[in-house]
């Protein structure tokens, strides 16, 4: 069973090949030869140096893509929110709604029940009046 959430998430080469294609084609390719691959035992003892351009093109295509995630996973997570709140507040209403309709219903049944019980009161005083006095 699949969650609307999850349904949604584009893969990383749908985001890359919708419209950040062009982001990584600006970018030269990693150069991964092992002959210039830095030497463990001397990594430790080298002093960190500023970042070389090739990582430095590595990194803004890094953030390039997170950037383009982000923002394919904002519109779902915008309609995913806008329909969570939009059930909260039909169901809340809803519950409002319920809530009054009962007041009004037990407020009324009060009401009508006070209004005939003065209707009958008057007319049996009436009548026992009339019955005294024989009228």
């Amino acid at each position: 069973m699949s969650e609307p959430l999850t349904d949604n998430i584009p893969v990383l080469t749908e985001i890359v090949s919708r419209g950040e294609k062009h982001v990584a084609d600006s970018f030269p390719p990693l150069d991964l030869d092992t002959e210039d691959a830095p030497n463990p035992s001397t990594e430790s003892t080298r002093i960190p140096s500023p970042l070389t351009p090739q990582a430095k093109s590595t990194l803004e295509l890094e953030n390039a893509v997170v950037d383009r995630v982000l923002q394919e996973m904002l519109g779902t997570v915008d309609t995913e929110l806008s329909a969570t709140l939009a059930q909260s507040v039909n169901l809340v209403v809803q519950a409002a709604s319920e809530q009054l309709m009962e007041d009004i219903r037990a407020s009324l049944h009060s009401t009508i029940s006070h209004a005939v019980t003065v209707a009958v009161r008057k007319e049996l005083e009436k009548l026992i009046f009339e019955k005294e006095n024989n009228l």
